[in-house]
């Protein structure tokens, strides 16, 4: 027996086909940033470590996340690993709920029926995984109901913007050297409102 890898309580579990492993990396480096640790096998495991330590991580793991794609439906890993996650879902009290989130990416929810119930967040994904960033936070509140629909990620506030448009530009020759002049014009538009001249 080995010391084993560093313990998962209070880390996100992250789940994901070898050949995902590099996309994730920004999701995994996005997601610590804010606060959230996460645990990956490529990273925590040790040589020596069982099948049965790789299952209690997942299990004593804060949530589980899988990056469900055509690769990840093909892989026994993940299928494993979604199988020991969805037995915590089961096990873990009411009061501190397992969480399950499947981000689906390059794949309809509905290719994995068996993976998608109203006890799991789905999270519908395009190239950029780092878009899932917000509704990922969103789905490790421990106040959000669980459930299989998206959880609400409020819109960023509007925007104030200054804009800065040239006019009349021109070449002038002075001392020797040529540089462009034009009339710069300024506008004000305050979130919200039509645009104001400066």
């Amino acid at each position: 027996m080995t010391d084993g890898p560093a313990t998962t309580p209070g880390k996100l579990f992250l789940s994901h086909a070898h050949t995902d492993k590099d996309p994730l990396q920004g999701l995994r480096r996005a997601l610590e940033v804010r606060g959230v640790p996460c645990w990956e096998d490529a990273r925590e495991l040790r040589v020596g470590d069982r099948l049965l330590d790789l299952r209690r991580h997942v299990q004593e793991a804060r949530a589980f996340l899988a990056l469900i794609t055509p690769a990840a439906l093909k892989s026994e890993w993940v299928r494993r690993e979604c199988g020991w996650a969805i037995e915590a879902e089961a096990l873990r009290e009411e009061g501190e709920p397992y969480r399950v989130i499947l981000l689906f990416q390059g794949l309809e929810p509905k290719a994995s029926a068996t993976l998608v119930t109203e006890e799991r967040i789905v999270i519908p994904v395009g190239d950029d995984l780092l878009e899932a960033v917000p509704a990922i936070l969103a789905a490790l509140d421990p106040a959000l109901p669980r459930g299989s629909t998206t959880p609400r990620v409020e819109p960023p506030p509007p925007r104030s913007e200054l804009v800065l448009t040239f006019h009349d530009p021109r070449w002038v020759e002075a001392e020797g050297k040529r540089r462009v002049h034009a009339t710069l014009a300024a506008s004000w538009r305050p979130a919200g409102a039509g645009p104001l001249d400066a």
